[in-house]
């Protein structure tokens, strides 16, 4: 199937030992008020399967620039410094669709 426009961002947290369940409870909060942005389509929370002190975001925007106009904005760093307290580290990556398939 074809393309789409959406601009993906995939986020990894490394959370301090013993600080997912508070860390979770945080992001909702943070996650929601991203994701009642306009040009934001939508995230997901995901734990590593393996390593329960390692988050994943994977969030959709409309488009890169909306993405990047968020990434300097002040509701970005307020949501980072809410998180701050929880993360070791972490990485960014951002992604575009090259093809989708469609379940059948």
């Amino acid at each position: 199937m074809a393309t789409d426009d959406t601009f993906r961002v995939i986020l990894r947290f490394d959370v301090k030992p013993g600080s997912g369940p508070e860390f979770e409870k945080v992001w909702l909060g943070v996650g929601q008020a991203v994701t009642a942005l306009p040009a934001n389509r939508g995230q997901v929370l995901m734990r590593h399967s393996d390593k329960a002190d390692v988050y994943f975001v994977l969030g959709e925007w409309a488009s890169e620039a909306a993405f990047r106009e968020f990434e300097q904005s002040d509701a970005h760093l307020r949501a980072r410094a809410s998180l701050l307290p929880f993360r070791n580290g972490g990485s960014i990556e951002t992604a575009v669709v090259v093809h989708r398939l469609p379940v059948c």
